[in-house]
C-alpha cells in the first residue's frame, strides 16, 4: 500500500497527514515518520524511493535492517491508510452516516435525539438529487431501523413503516436487477450469444415496469432509465430512445 501514496490528491495528502497525526487513529510514531518520508518525496516517480531498506533506514535510522520489522511497518501502515480511505469515503456519505447514528441512538435508548434526528433525515431524502441504489437502500434501512426502535408502539398502531421499507427494497432490487440485465445483454451481444446468462426475475421486471410506467416514470426517472437501456438494448426500437 505504501505505493500507492502517490495516487492520493494534494487534498488528501493534507486529510492523510491530519488522520496519521491524530492520536485517535494512530499511536504508532512510526508511521508518523514514514509518512513524513513519502510526503518529502511526494509526487516523486522514482520507483527506487520505494526500496524497502532506504524506506528502513529513513525510519529506523542506524538500526540493522528487520525484514520483519518492515513486514509489520508495512502492515501496519497499510491498515491505516485503508482505515484512511474507509473515513474519506464514509464522510462523502453524509445520509449513511447519518442513519448510522440512529442505530446507536436506538441502542443507548436516546429516544429525544433519535426522534430529532429521524425528522431530519426523512426532510434531508424529500429531494434527492439522483435516486439511485444507494439511495433506495438508505430508505430502506432508515425504514428497517424506525420499525424496530417503535415496536412497543405497534400495540395500538400500524407500522406503515414496514410498506416503505418493503416498497424501498423493491425499488433497490428492480434499480440492480435492470443494470444488471444491461449488462448480461452486452456481454451476450459482443461475445456473439456464446454467453448465455440466467436471467433470474426478468420477465416479472419487465411486466411491472410496463403496468407502472408512469408511476416509475415520474417518480423514479433513474429506474426509468435503466429500463429504457435495457429495452433500446434487446429489441433495437427507436421509441425506446425517443422516450429517453
Amino acid at each position: 500500500m505504501i505505493e500507492y501514496f502517490n495516487k492520493l490528491s494534494a487534498d488528501e495528502i493534507v486529510q492523510f497527514d491530519k488522520f496519521v497525526r491524530s492520536p485517535f487513529h494512530n499511536t504508532n510514531k512510526q508511521l508518523i515518520k514514514l509518512f513524513k518520508y513519502l510526503v518529502f518525496r511526494y509526487p516523486e516517480k522514482d520507483k527506487s524511493i520505494m526500496n524497502k531498506r532506504k524506506i528502513f533506514r529513513a525510519i529506523y535510522r542506524n538500526r540493522k535492517y528487520s525484514d520483519q520489522n518492515f513486514r509489520k511497518l508495512r502492515s501496519d501502515y497499510t491498515s491505516l491508510f485503508e482505515e484512511f480511505l474507509m473515513q474519506t469515503t464514509m464522510s462523502k456519505n453524509i445520509i449513511f452516516n447519518k442513519i448510522s447514528l440512529l442505530k446507536e441512538l436506538s441502542n443507548r435508548n436516546f429516544q429525544k435525539r433519535f426522534d430529532v434526528n429521524v425528522k431530519r433525515i426523512r426532510k434531508m431524502m424529500t429531494f434527492p438529487t439522483v435516486k439511485d441504489e444507494l439511495y433506495y437502500l438508505n430508505l430502506a434501512n432508515l425504514e428497517n431501523i424506525y420499525h424496530c426502535n417503535n415496536l412497543h408502539k405497534y400495540t395500538y398502531e400500524d407500522p406503515i413503516c414496514l410498506q416503505r421499507r418493503s416498497d424501498n427494497i423493491d425499488l433497490l432490487f428492480i434499480s440492480h436487477k435492470l443494470s444488471t440485465f444491461y449488462e448480461m445483454r452486452n456481454v451476450e451481444f459482443n461475445k456473439l450469444a456464446l454467453t448465455s446468462y440466467k436471467k433470474e426475475f426478468y420477465v416479472q421486471i419487465i411486466n411491472f415496469m410496463r403496468k407502472n410506467k408512469n408511476y416509475i416514470k415520474e417518480n423514479h426517472s433513474n429506474i426509468y432509465i435503466e429500463y429504457l437501456r435495457l429495452m433500446m438494448f434487446t429489441y433495437f426500437d427507436d421509441k425506446y430512445l425517443n422516450e429517453w
